[in-house]
């Protein structure tokens, strides 16, 4: 499917997290208050993390399993508690086997679950933001059991900022 503006553009409140001055000063609140953008033209591979939905969910289910829990505990969480990260997408994804409705509301409940999770390991929420695409950006064909098993899957982008 064609990418719109929408689907490649996201924001994150940040709030009172990650000043870059001191917040005592009048100087330095005025610093803080800002935007920043990040841009990514492509991502890396050491950026992004798929997670097949067989292995953290039981089937038609947003609760991470335990066996999803280990999985995310082994491969994830130090990574995402790095203080070079400072922003965490999780995009939870579904085949076709159900209406677009379900599905897309299924893939929202799943990021959900994992960022959840991760904050609950110390992850900073403010640097996490989830969006779910239910069955519009499959990997794989959805015609076969293998295609469909690989389209079910949470996507985790990892995005750190050089520092100054």
């Amino acid at each position: 499917r064609d990418r719109t503006n929408a689907d490649i553009i996201r924001t994150l409140g940040r709030g009172p997290n990650d000043p870059i001055a001191s917040n005592d000063t009048k100087e330095g609140r005025e610093q803080n208050r800002r935007v920043d953008i990040t841009v990514i033209a492509e991502l890396r591979a050491m950026d992004q993390m798929l997670f097949p939905g067989a292995i953290l969910f039981k089937r038609d289910k947003a609760d991470i399993n335990d066996q999803g829990k280990e999985f995310l505990t082994k491969h994830l969480t130090a990574r995402a508690q790095s203080k070079r990260v400072t922003y965490i997408e999780i995009i939870g994804h579904t085949d076709v086997k159900w209406e677009d409705d379900y599905n897309m509301q299924l893939s929202k409940e799943r990021a959900a679950s994992v960022r959840d999770y991760l904050v609950s390991q110390g992850v900073d929420d403010s640097k996490i933001a989830i969006t779910g695409m239910g069955e519009t950006m499959p990997i794989a064909s959805n015609t076969t059991k293998k295609g469909r098993a690989q389209n079910r899957r949470v996507e985790i982008l990892l995005v750190g900022r050089a520092k100054q």
